[in-house]
């Protein structure tokens, strides 16, 4: 039976989808006469992963599979979700008898007779030991017939579950679940296994043969890898990472810096009275308050914008779309009850205010209309993202609509059963009022999906970040229209965001390197960042920490302060004394010179020793820089680089907004120069802009240089492990 060719004709499966699907299939049965080595579906964060594995099972039926065979993460959530999904893109088949489709919590002690083995299966199980016990029951013990099909594994998140182990590195003994996996592939005579993910770094980096005192275990380190196209309409790190440095995109507003003292103060192990009884005032919670101010008004904005298409301005708020916030700050259950009251108090100040001082509350409301939403939202508007932009006062009636119904709710998402409760039967959190504030932890990541997410408030920061951990977490990623994005907003210190930019940054590269057909090997170097960020836990795998190196991108300190005018000057003028003494020196436009390794040491020594302190961003690392400039002279086997100097800068110390200005350099001009002469020898780029330093900008009233870092094109990702 053609199942594929039914199925993907029923689901719209796009020509894209169907050759990745069809790929995975063939490169499955052809992995199998060689190897026992698993291949990878990678996807990303809320991109179509299940879809395209459940297309995967249709594939493999028509194939000659018998029987799929479907782990899903450690949460019955995800089993009951996971069951759902299958039974109902498969609903013809099964209602038709040509599949049936088992959950192992329910198929229990079941013996199925010779007429019920002709058909195809499909059974779902969730990675703990007492499930995979189950599933090895249920072949082994009492449907030992099973065993003999041919069977199809989808490990789906399996990165997660799948592996690991505990011990030292000598005597190292696999995690139970594990175990277990390993028990239940060694009862099939013939088996396929598919790994699917998003982050898949665990997966990668075990040894291609397990070995332990206890014994030979089945290998888990993918053979091959099938890349998943996202669709057309996946929003993801990029446009959070990437797009939001470009000055012209509606994307540089998303990030909106969050301060110690609110998420301090949202994570406080105790309930402070004096902080909720001044919840409206406080400077401890200054970002907070417009964190849901600000969603107020994008929710209005979005709703005065469907209004108007709809020329219905009779529409009823339930008849309107309806939005979600989300608090992710920590995972213990009395920090969540903590920031649901101050939510809660907030927006009953807000709503009381709205009604009896309503002057002071358009005067809030206004400003950010004016001075951040509208402005992210005509950048949308001018790219063609929109076609109308809506008037304040339009903005007003939503506002007042929604104080008037008092249309919000707060859900503290604590639990897998709040989860069941609150999902519809896609896995999705139901809206029915139009601002939803849901408020988590760890629950909020693998198989949770928020629709029509305008703004999360994210303050997780372990000591070292983990990159799979993190990237779950991500829950703004995936499906999202252009004009949500134009008024989305995230809120974080900029610690965290640094870190996620990187962690994005490295999963970049890697897919980079998987997408020009190279091997799974990770080059592991001498170089990090102060060790914020490893790949995966060290349980997974027994690495250090990480960050990373991409083709064109640059690298550059932001948010410091300059010593005094007097010392300033001696320093700026040393560099201006050694750089003109470099042979071809030149400071004209889109003309560049060459320096080799001790020249750049040098010249970072001699910036560096003009800047005082680095509180408001991110500094420059020398020992990095070094580190890393280095690696690229061995790596592109030079002996210069290129350095590119230009005078007479004038920026500003901070934005509009009050924070540091963050984007030093022209994409137009200074980057695009940089990439023209790389493209003509592959050479790391020193860019040194002469910035005046007036008082008038915030500076100290003395000329410094702004070093920006241009990376060379690399042939593989490059990954560095760096102790400081």
């Amino acid at each position: 039976m053609k199942f594929y060719q039914i199925h993907a004709k029923n689901r719209n499966h796009s020509k894209k989808l169907q050759e990745t699907i069809k790929n995975t299939v063939d490169k499955l049965i052809i992995n199998k006469t060689t190897s026992d080595h698993p291949g990878v579906l990678l996807g990303r964060i809320q991109s179509g992963k299940t879809t395209a594995f459940i297309g995967v099972i249709a594939e493999a039926f028509e194939r000659d599979v018998d029987i799929a065979v479907v782990l899903t993460k450690n949460s019955e959530l995800l089993g009951t979700q996971t069951t759902k999904r299958i039974r109902k893109e498969f609903a013809n088949f099964e209602n038709d008898g040509h599949i049936n489709i088992y959950y192992t919590h329910s198929f229990g002690d079941t013996i199925l007779k010779k007429a019920q083995l002709i058909n195809k299966k499909v059974f779902i199980a969730i990675k703990n030991p007492s499930s995979i016990a189950k599933l090895v029951k249920a072949f082994k013990v009492n449907n030992p017939d099973l065993c003999n099909k041919n069977i199809l594994i989808i490990d789906d998140e399996a990165d997660t579950g799948s592996v690991g182990a505990k011990g030292n590195k000598v005597d190292p003994e696999l995690l139970q679940t594990a175990k277990k996996i390993d028990e239940f592939r060694k009862l099939l005579s013939s088996e396929l296994f598919l790994q699917v993910t998003a982050t898949p770094y665990a997966l990668y980096l075990q040894p291609n043969d397990i070995i332990t005192s206890a014994g030979i275990y089945k290998p888990i380190r993918p053979k091959f890898t099938e890349i998943l196209e996202p669709y057309p309409s996946y929003v993801g790190g990029k446009v959070y990472f990437e797009d939001s440095e470009d000055l012209d995109n509606p994307a540089y507003h998303i990030h909106i810096q969050a301060t110690a003292n609110d998420v301090n103060t949202l994570k406080s192990k105790k309930q402070d009275l004096r902080i909720e009884k001044n919840v409206a005032t406080t400077d401890k919670l200054i970002v907070f308050r417009k964190s849901i101010e600000k969603f107020i008004v994008a929710v209005s904005i979005r709703r005065a914008l469907e209004i108007m298409k709809s020329n219905d301005s009779k529409l009823q708020s339930y008849q309107l779309s309806k939005y979600s916030f989300i608090f992710h700050l920590d995972t213990a259950k009395t920090k969540m009850v903590w920031q649901e009251t101050l939510v809660q108090k907030y927006l009953d100040y807000l709503c009381n205010e709205w009604k009896i001082s309503n002057s002071v509350a358009l005067d809030r409301y206004k400003e950010h209309f004016e001075n951040d939403l509208i402005l992210s939202f005509n950048k949308a508007h001018k790219l063609g993202w929109i076609d109308e932009v809506p008037t304040f006062d339009d903005v007003i009636k939503s506002i007042d609509q929604i104080f008037e119904l008092e249309d919000y709710q707060i859900f503290v998402i604590n639990s897998d059963q709040r989860v069941i409760d609150l999902a519809n039967d896609d896995g999705q959190l139901r809206l029915e009022t139009s601002l939803n504030f849901f408020i988590g932890g760890q629950v909020l990541d693998r198989g949770i999906t928020i629709d029509n997410l305008l703004g999360i408030f994210y303050g997780r920061n372990p000591q070292v970040s983990q990159m799979d951990t993190v990237l779950q977490h991500a829950r703004m990623y995936g499906n999202r229209s252009k004009e949500d994005i134009a008024l989305t907003r995230m809120y974080t210190t900029n610690d965290i965001y640094f870190r996620m930019k990187e962690i994005h940054q490295i999963d970049e590269s890697l897919r980079e390197s998987l997408e020009k057909n190279l091997d799974h090997e990770i080059v592991l170097m001498q170089a990090s960042i102060n060790g914020q960020v490893r790949p995966t836990s060290p349980n997974r795998i027994r690495l250090g920490n990480v960050t990373t190196l991409r083709s064109y991108k640059t690298k550059y300190p932001y948010g410091f302060e300059t010593k005094g005018p007097v010392e300033q000057t001696k320093i700026t003028t040393k560099i201006d004394d050694y750089l003109r003494k470099i042979p071809g020196y030149t400071k004209t436009i889109r003309t560049s010179f060459e320096i080799n390794f001790e020249q750049f040491e040098k010249i970072i020594n001699l910036i560096d020793s003009g800047n005082l302190n680095y509180d408001l961003g991110i500094p420059l690392e020398v020992f990095v820089w070094k580190t890393i400039v280095a690696k690229m002279f061995e790596e592109c086997k030079i002996s210069t680089m290129h350095c590119y100097v230009q005078e007479g800068r004038d920026i500003n110390r901070f934005q509009q907004n009050g924070d540091p200005m963050d984007a030093p350099y022209t994409s137009t001009t200074d980057l695009n120069y940089s990439k023209s002469i790389i493209d003509q020898s592959n050479k790391p780029v020193l860019i040194l802009l002469r910035q005046n330093g007036n008082v008038s900008q915030n500076w100290k009233g003395a000329p410094f240089y702004w070093p920006i870092l241009v990376n060379p094109v690399f042939n593989r990702p490059l990954l560095f492990e760096w102790t400081s």
